[in-house]
């Protein structure tokens, strides 16, 4: 099983650290998708390294203001609040529960 993040420089830090550290510590293969390679800098200073171009990446995907959408295996959400609903989210999927 893999995951992708999507993101770019000025990130909010935990946004981007709570689900990539909390699905490395599942055994998920995580890539980083950016506008460039390299790495990426959040806003407090941590840096991220790029895995994937965006270009590369093939998401055709339609926004929803929710603290967490579920599209298949598609989990987003918008902001450090929605942390919570989202890694539930992210766990039922793991473990294979349905939402």
């Amino acid at each position: 099983m893999k995951a992708l993040i999507i993101s770019a420089d000025n990130f909010e830090d935990s946004e981007l650290l709570v689900p990539y550290y909390r699905l490395k510590e599942e055994g998920i293969a995580v890539d980083v998708a950016s506008m460039k390679a390299g790495s990426i800098k959040g806003k407090h200073g941590y840096e991220v390294e790029v895995t994937k171009a965006l270009k590369d990446v093939d998401a055709g995907a339609l926004y929803e203001d929710a603290e967490v959408v579920v599209d298949n295996n598609l989990i987003s959400s918008r902001q450090p609040s929605d942390l919570p609903a989202f890694m539930r989210e992210i766990m039922k999927k793991l473990r294979g529960k349905k939402t």
